[in-house]
């Protein structure tokens, strides 16, 4: 896709972090833009200043792990604007911890918020976009951490790697049914972007109970800590919305904005081809 100006992108958790880089840069692309988050205020708010840009916006509150609220979404879409030419599946959730440790309501939370969210943006709008016979594109937001592994977040690797795997899968068919769809998959290191704050935004049924031992733990402490440390020590947001543009225009399906992480991944590569047992000795002295 090369040209932006009057298309339309739906961009879900898009009241913070990298989902608000994409939203600014759609507008000054000069591209109507659908907002989807379940942090009404501060959706809100960024509706407002793209507005302030002269874009041509709209907010929808909604739940990203309820597929009903995202038919709503393409509907409220579709009476709006008549089209959809990107969708950004962005929304997601990130924190640390040991697996079988975690609350159940915990590992329910992620896989719903980050896999299966992708999962039901891509039901819903892959028809969408085959019925418009029109260039369209999709933008599913992994992270490098569905590129590698490391012994400190398991779920968040097992659901990123999912999307990573999902996305390539799905692009495969639509080069052989010669459709009119292309994906990319976004995968970096840390930004310093809200996700370190997932805990507040929890749908009412994920919510953290005061009867969970867990929570008061100290393992749940070392997780938050280590997550809050990574994200706030990663690198500023404000070259992502560029980048991920500047992919969707040369049609590139990775897109990795730390290259510092490409030995690691070139590392779990040749470790699968060895057959070799993944070497924790790296992660123990550093």
């Amino acid at each position: 896709m090369k040209e932006f100006k009057d298309k339309v992108a739906i961009i879900t958790g898009a009241a913070h972090g990298l989902g608000v880089e994409y939203a600014q840069e759609a507008v000054r692309r000069g591209m109507k833009v659908v907002l989807a988050d379940i942090d009404k205020k501060p959706l809100l708010e960024v509706e407002k200043n793209l507005a302030a840009m002269d874009g041509d916006v709209i907010a929808v509150e909604l739940d990203v792990t309820e597929y009903d609220q995202i038919e709503m979404l393409a509907q409220k879409t579709l009476d709006r604007f008549s089209s959809v030419d990107i969708l950004f599946n962005n929304a997601g959730v990130g924190f640390s911890g040991r697996m079988w440790k975690l609350p159940l309501r915990d590992i329910r939370y992620i896989v719903e918020s980050d896999l299966m969210s992708v999962v039901y943006g891509m039901r819903v709008f892959i028809p969408i976009m085959l019925e418009q016979k029109i260039p369209c594109h999709i933008v599913n937001v992994a992270s490098a951490a569905g590129l590698v592994v490391s012994p400190n977040a398991d779920l968040y690797h097992m659901v990123k790697h999912g999307v990573v795997a999902l996305t390539e899968s799905v692009s495969l068919r639509m080069q052989m049914d010669k459709a009119n769809i292309k994906l990319s998959v976004f995968c970096p290191g840390f930004i310093q972007t809200d996700l370190h704050h997932g805990n507040n935004r929890r749908p009412e049924r994920f919510k953290m109970t005061d009867d969970e031992p867990y929570y008061k733990s100290e393992d749940f402490q070392i997780a938050q800590a280590s997550t809050t440390f990574e994200v706030t020590n990663g690198i500023a947001p404000d070259i992502v919305g560029q980048a991920v543009f500047t992919a969707i225009e040369e049609e590139d399906f990775y897109i990795l904005t730390h290259p510092q992480l490409n030995p690691l991944i070139g590392m779990r590569v040749k470790t699968i081809l060895d057959h070799k047992v993944p070497d924790a000795s790296y992660f123990i002295y550093r």
